[in-house]
């Protein structure tokens, strides 16, 4: 008797957590029909508690679910009306005792989705903060030679005295001058735009990605390194070229960075881009001081940064790996013999 009522308390605690927990609960059979969805899941989801009982996961998520490994998590996103979505992570797990039952545990991490989207903005912005003097000087010198072009046809004008040739020889430097800064104005406008642009399913050159990323951080490289790109090979991929250009952007500024003030006579920066085992890369390498060893395993890590005094926030490299992931890539620090950090950006090919 007293077993009986050991199991039964047993059971109605495990029944109680199992049900008042906010995680979600859905067991499923071999089949892929629902056998047990907890109120959480109910919650979650938004369905009344005991709907879906005998029909495929997928009807109640919206989506088929990614046949992966036990324990391994994954995240699937569930339109909940027009631009809307929640996010959730989930993972399989086994049921002890039943074989033929496995329960996907999963969780709202709606919040945590939108802040790093939130955080990716920031960082974009702040990287426009530092930039703006190298801005200004950009937009200065083209503006400049614009404004005495316009003078002298205008001072050619009142005169009455306008030669064709020369007045259309400083036209053609008036239109060169605002191509240029309209060029960095379109690049300025990219970046600051990258933080809300959703992942798109078409292709992209990651040369193109490269190249823009690096006029970007050339305003802040020019006078600390040399930038080499090497991109022979025509490598494409799925994703968004803003949000890619935002990551090349931060490991070539970070580079630079770390170059400042260095004692190598040479410094210099090469970025390139190849395609190798089903992936598109983009490396990113410099000959300045390295990543301290006690740091390298930690460098990204929200908050963690080689920078500190100098304006760095530590949250370029972790935010730069969140989008790189988001694309079904990796980033990672490329161990190597002599001085230097390299960066290695590895993103699926179609």
């Amino acid at each position: 008797m007293g077993d009986k009522q050991s199991k039964s308390s047993e059971f109605r605690i495990l029944s109680t957590m199992v049900n008042d927990t906010d995680l979600a609960a859905i067991g499923v059979d071999p089949s892929g029909s629902i056998v047990f969805l907890n109120r959480g899941a109910a919650r979650l989801l938004s369905v009344p508690e005991g709907s879906h009982l005998g029909q495929p996961v997928a009807n109640l998520l919206g989506m088929e679910t990614p046949t992966t490994e036990l324990g391994v998590s994954f995240e699937l996103a569930r339109d909940v009306g027009p631009g809307e979505q929640t996010w959730l992570r989930a993972h399989w797990v086994k049921v002890d005792g039943a074989d033929d039952l496995r329960l996907l545990i999963a969780e709202d991490v709606t919040r945590e989705r939108n802040f790093q989207r939130d955080l990716v903005r920031s960082a974009a912005l702040a990287e426009l903060g530092l930039m703006a003097a190298e801005v200004a000087h950009e937009v200065n010198n083209p503006a400049t030679y614009l404004m005495t072009n316009l003078t002298i046809l205008r001072d050619d004008i009142s005169t009455g005295m306008v030669d064709a040739d020369s007045a259309s020889e400083l036209i053609e430097e008036c239109l060169d001058g605002v191509q240029r800064i309209t060029e960095v104005v379109r690049r300025m406008r990219a970046l600051a735009s990258s933080g809300g642009e959703e992942i798109l399913d078409e292709l992209i050159d990651l040369s193109t990605v490269v190249r823009d990323a690096c006029r970007i951080a050339g305003m802040r490289v020019k006078y600390k390194a040399d930038l080499h790109i090497h991109d022979e090979a025509t490598v494409q991929v799925h994703g968004s070229p803003k949000r890619l250009g935002q990551v090349v952007l931060n490991l070539v500024v970070n580079a630079a960075d770390a170059l400042t003030g260095q004692a190598d006579p040479m410094p210099r920066i090469d970025v390139s881009v190849e395609e190798d085992g089903g992936c598109g890369i983009v490396r990113v390498r410099d000959n300045g001081p390295g990543i301290p060893a006690e740091k390298a395993a930690r460098i990204f890590e929200p908050f963690v940064t080689t920078k500190i005094g100098k304006g760095g926030t530590g949250l370029g490299l972790a935010v730069s790996r969140t989008i790189v992931e988001e694309h079904g890539g990796t980033l990672d620090l490329e161990p190597h013999d002599g001085p230097g950090a390299w960066f290695c950006l590895r993103l699926p090919l179609p």
